[in-house]
This record gives structure tokens, C-alpha cells and sequence, in this order.
């Protein structure tokens, strides 16, 4: 889905993968081996999804 601007299409694009990635972190953080090699992978996760949603609302409220 394009909205026609270039520049909003692109910061879209990056939150979404941040928010993609941010949600494996979450999940990722449910398996027991990764949760003792990565202490702060669920809050790190967690930060990530708010980062790209505000990623997302900035991109939109001053490119739209």
C-alpha cells in the first residue's frame, strides 16, 4: 500500500520492521535459552514496539 508520498512510504516501511523485529523480541523472549542468554530481551522488545508506533504517529502527523 503506497499513500503517494515517498518520504512517508519510507518511514512507514522502517516502522514497520521495527515493530516487526519488536515483536520477535517478544516472542523470542518465551524461549528459555534466549532469555538466559538475553535478560532485557522482553523489555527491549517492548521499547521497540512503542518506538515504531511513535515512529509511525510522527511520520504521519508531519508528512500527512
Amino acid at each position: 500500500m503506497s499513500t503517494g508520498d515517498p518520504v512517508l512510504d519510507g518511514w512507514l516501511h522502517a516502522a514497520s520492521w521495527l515493530f516487526l523485529v519488536g515483536v520477535l523480541m517478544v516472542i523470542g523472549s518465551a524461549v528459555p535459552a534466549l532469555a538466559r542468554r538475553f535478560p532485557r530481551l522482553l523489555v527491549q522488545g517492548f521499547m521497540m514496539t512503542i518506538a515504531a508506533i511513535g515512529v509511525a504517529l510522527v511520520a504521519a502527523l508531519t508528512r500527512g
